[in-house]
This record gives structure tokens, C-alpha cells and sequence, in this order.
């Protein structure tokens, strides 16, 4: 039986399997879970500031490296500037600044005197 083995795109870019939410649409990620503060802070542990900046970096390149794997798995195609993901939908409502603007314009004096 030789079989080989094939890793999934998660384990072979070794992105972040923990529990986030990916819009791929809005091209977002949002990670839920409570982050361990042992490599996240310089109050707890004895962690100086050069290893938390690298802890942080590392954990935000798994995590975009996530966003990726799900980006290459979407339906793609291709044309001479090269391949583009077709993206979903957004999911994620933003909300907005301002509110939106009104629909009802007034009549101008023209169309008044018609």
C-alpha cells in the first residue's frame, strides 16, 4: 500500500487552526477566543518587549496566512494579468458613519411651476 499522504492547505501553510470567524467576502478575519496572556503581555510572565512584538507577529501572520488558505479555495480564474478569486458576499455589517442620505429631494422652482 503506498499511499502518499497529501497535507490540507491549512497544514501545509501551517495557518492558524483556532477559532476565528473569516469573511472572505470583506476579506476579515475576527478571532473570538481569549488570547493567552503568557505570550501576549509584558505584565504576566517575564516576557520583554522584542518576544511579545514577535509572539504578536507571528500570531497575526497565522492568522492572515488562514485568510489565505481560504482565499486559494474559493472558485478562481484566470486572464492574462493572472488568477482572481471569485469572492462571496460580504457577511460582516459595518456600520456607518454618517446616516444615509435622504431620498426625497425638494422640487426645484422649474419643476414646481410645472
Amino acid at each position: 500500500n503506498n499511499r502518499l499522504r497529501i497535507e490540507t492547505t491549512l497544514e501545509a501553510t501551517e495557518a492558524y487552526t483556532g477559532a476565528v470567524d473569516v469573511d472572505v467576502g470583506n476579506l476579515l478575519v475576527s478571532e473570538t477566543s481569549v488570547l493567552e496572556r503568557e505570550k501576549f503581555s509584558l505584565t504576566v510572565g517575564s516576557l520583554t518587549r522584542e518576544e511579545r512584538d514577535e509572539n504578536i507577529k507571528a500570531h497575526a501572520r497565522d492568522v492572515l496566512q488562514r485568510l489565505v488558505s481560504d482565499l486559494f479555495a474559493l472558485p478562481s480564474e484566470s486572464d492574462v494579468n493572472g488568477r482572481f478569486a471569485l469572492l462571496p458576499p460580504g457577511e460582516t455589517k459595518f456600520p456607518r458613519s454618517l446616516p444615509l442620505p435622504s431620498m426625497e429631494k425638494p422640487k426645484t422652482k422649474w419643476e414646481q411651476s410645472a
